[in-house]
């Protein structure tokens, strides 16, 4: 049915990428951000575009405004709060047209429906790439003078876009991906995003778009995404000069998939380089490197000052590899990167995703501990969030896999709104696989508890100088953190109150999302959530309490446990005792109370430890025993006190915002900066550094 052309005055339309004032995802909304600038280069007068971020923000917009026009950007920490804002929407004008997009949004045509039909508040929900997609349909709604009656009845098919008729879907084709990235103008270099650099938000760029890879458990393993476009020199060049000029951020954050993989990755990197070396910043690139092409991958992040080498390798077990249809770089490859990123002054990481269909609580801990073991500086493991749009989340997968989810309400996502005089609380509803056919639940809490271990224990390079000095001995970083999660895990411990509260969080999930919002209704219980009493991140929560709370305990258990591996290694001796006696102390001196920005600690060592911490402890201590007393003073440096000030200004200093930080941050660099109290006492050293 053809639908008739009628001429309309100037289209009003907001594009609302909203996020939650206290949640951990502010970057800059870029995805929406391009879309919105595509249609006003399409458009022009036609259109009014505005965009938003904060709810708060956009209800005054709306009080003030009545745009023919909301489009929502929808991903996992943000679909509550723009559904909530819709109803209202729609509430108050039943003709105002909702759109919403992204990659949140399932992949089978049952469960599509379930969901259009379950949220009735979306006129049409677009999947794949939007900048042109939205344009095309916005061409249907003026030439409908916006009626979406009329646009529904006619059953008219639209490329990238789904809708519910009379309860049954109507789905389009996908339209071709873009060709040239560079005919989309940017939100940034437009002026579209200026409003956002006075906002605690991070700078965040695309530089290519497209993944090769078919990974099970994410939402662009289709073919549609498998084909790589990129963005020209120029255009990458012309933001970050623009974004350097503005922003008060201390890091950039890059939306590629796979960083370093390809050959204008190279010219990228020298880009931020010159942009780094012009106006200071960023001070840390945050991306997610590719998964082949090390060498090149290497070479790229070398270019750039403060660039993480980030190896998501999900696992290193094959009959879980092949589960999820993955390919991993070989271990021999993992100590090579992490050899050159330790050369280059860069953060090695890789990631580890606990339940994954065949995983065991056996396999889970080799995986952290290969790479711990290989090196890497960064062993972090992550939940399997079953994300709609992803293999993994389908029925099918769940049945032949045996997932089963529970439910929680997502980590700092607890605030009231309030538009139209209406307040509500819109938290988020986390789907997260517990156990499968081979790994049971109380296995995956076991998981849990060791992945804190290695988070509080090992990451950050929090005890560098000790597993150093282990394995000049003969003893894994693995070997001294199974030790510590064994110790960490008795009665005996001086942690057990945190392991315990740990794991109570850890089961305060729900078994559906109806529980869990039935839960949220009875009285007090946001606020409870709001206070952080309830609702926390429990992996970043309980290192965040670790890290800043209770940095001398942790220093008594590793070294009490290195002590005794390494007496079993028929190494002791009182020297060696005296060493380790000493480098206890002079590690709560740099890492104990790290926000204390005006204590300057000072203590009286035998070791050269200020030379020992210039060759990374690797050399034997005993050289650099002093024949004379040495007085070491710590204190943090200018830098680091705007770095640390720059983070807590943009999160706070609540527990919950600590532990976004350690997530964010190279957290090494809060470590205070040493020297002599005397450097006279320097040339009594019997050995020279």
């Amino acid at each position: 049915m053809a639908i008739p052309t009628k001429k309309t005055s100037q289209a009003q339309i907001a594009f609302a990428d909203l996020i939650h004032s206290d949640h951990s995802c502010r970057a800059f909304p870029l995805g929406i951000g391009l879309v919105a600038s595509n249609t006003r280069k399409i458009y022009g007068k036609q259109v009014a575009v505005d965009i938003f971020k904060f709810s708060s923000d956009f209800a005054n917009y709306l009080a003030e405004n009545n745009p023919q026009i909301v489009c929502f950007s929808n991903y996992c920490w943000n679909f509550n709060i723009s559904y909530q804002f819709a109803k209202r929407i729609k509430s108050k004008e039943p003709n105002t047209i909702i759109v919403m997009g992204g990659p949140n949004f399932p992949r089978e045509d049952q469960t599509q429906q379930i969901f259009l039909n379950q949220y009735p508040a979306i006129d049409f929900y677009m999947r794949g790439e939007g900048e042109f997609a939205f344009p095309d349909l916005l061409k249907i709604f003026l030439e409908s003078d916006f009626d979406v009656r009329k646009i529904k009845d006619s059953g008219l098919k639209i490329q990238n876009c789904f809708y519910a008729h009379e309860g049954l879907l109507v789905s389009g084709s996908f339209m071709e991906r873009i060709g040239d990235l560079n005919d989309i103008p940017s939100p940034y270099l437009g002026g579209l995003f200026d409003k956002f650099f006075r906002e605690k938000l991070y700078p965040l760029i695309q530089t290519s778009r497209g993944c090769p890879f078919t990974c099970s458990f994410c939402q662009e393993a289709t073919e549609y995404f498998n084909k790589i476009k990129h963005w020209t020199i120029n255009r990458i060049t012309d933001e970050l000069e623009y974004i350097a000029k503005r922003t008060k951020a201390a890091e950039l954050l890059l939306a590629d998939s796979n960083f370093g993989m390809y050959p204008w990755d190279y010219d990228t990197s020298k880009a931020i380089a010159s942009v780094q070396s012009k106006y200071g910043w960023p001070l840390y690139v945050n991306c997610v490197n590719g998964k082949n092409r090390k060498e090149r991958v290497l070479e790229v992040a070398s270019n750039a000052k403060g660039m993480l080498i980030c190896n998501a390798i999900q696992t290193t077990d094959a009959d879980v590899l092949k589960n999820i249809r993955r390919d991993n770089i070989s271990l021999d490859t993992m100590v090579f990167l992490a050899r050159e990123s330790e050369r280059m002054g860069a953060t090695s990481c890789s990631e580890i995703i606990l339940s994954l269909p065949g995983d065991t609580k056996e396999k889970h801990i080799k995986s952290m501990c290969d790479v711990m073991d290989a090196g890497i500086s960064v062993a972090r493991s992550h939940q399997l969030l079953l994300l709609p749009d992803s293999e993994l989340a389908s029925v099918e997968s769940r049945k032949k896999y045996q997932l089963k989810s529970r439910y929680r309400l997502a980590p700092r996502t607890h605030e009231y709104n309030t538009v139209f005089n209406d307040t509500f609380g819109a938290p988020e509803i986390d789907d997260i696989c517990v156990s499968t056919s081979s790994l049971t639940y109380d296995a995956y809490i076991e998981c849990r508890c060791f992945d804190l271990t290695v988070e509080v224990f090992y990451n950050a390079a929090v005890f560098i100088e000790l597993y150093s000095l282990c394995k000049r001995y003969g003893i894994l970083p693995s070997e001294l953190v199974k030790e510590v999660y064994a110790y960490v895990q008795s009665d005996k411990s001086i942690l057990r109150d945190l392991y315990d509260g740990y794991i109570e969080e850890s089961h305060g999930h729900f078994e559906t999302p109806e529980a869990a919002l039935t839960f949220l209704e009875q009285p007090g219980i946001l606020e409870s959530y709001q206070t952080g009493k309830l609702g926390n991140n429990e992996q970043l929560n309980y290192r965040a309490m670790c890290f800043f709370g209770r940095m001398k305990d942790l220093h008594d258990i590793i070294f009490s446990v290195a002590e005794k591996l390494l007496q079993q290694k028929n190494t002791w001796t009182p020297d060696l005792g005296d060493y380790l006696s000493e480098l206890r102390r002079f590690g709560l001196l740099r890492k104990d109370n790290l926000l204390s920005l005006d204590h300057v600690p000072n203590g009286k060592f035998h070791y050269d430890f200020i030379g020992l911490m210039s060759g990374k402890f690797s050399a034997d201590p005993v050289e650099y025993k002093s024949s004379t007393e040495l007085d070491i003073r710590a204190f943090h440096t200018p830098e680091q006190r705007e770095l640390i000030e720059r983070y807590t200004r943009l999160h706070g200093q609540s527990i919950s915002s600590l532990g976004t930080i350690l997530s964010f941050s190279n957290t090494k660099d809060f470590y205070r900066n040493v020297s002599y109290v005397n450097l006279a006492k320097r040339s009594s050293l019997m050995t020279a550094v």
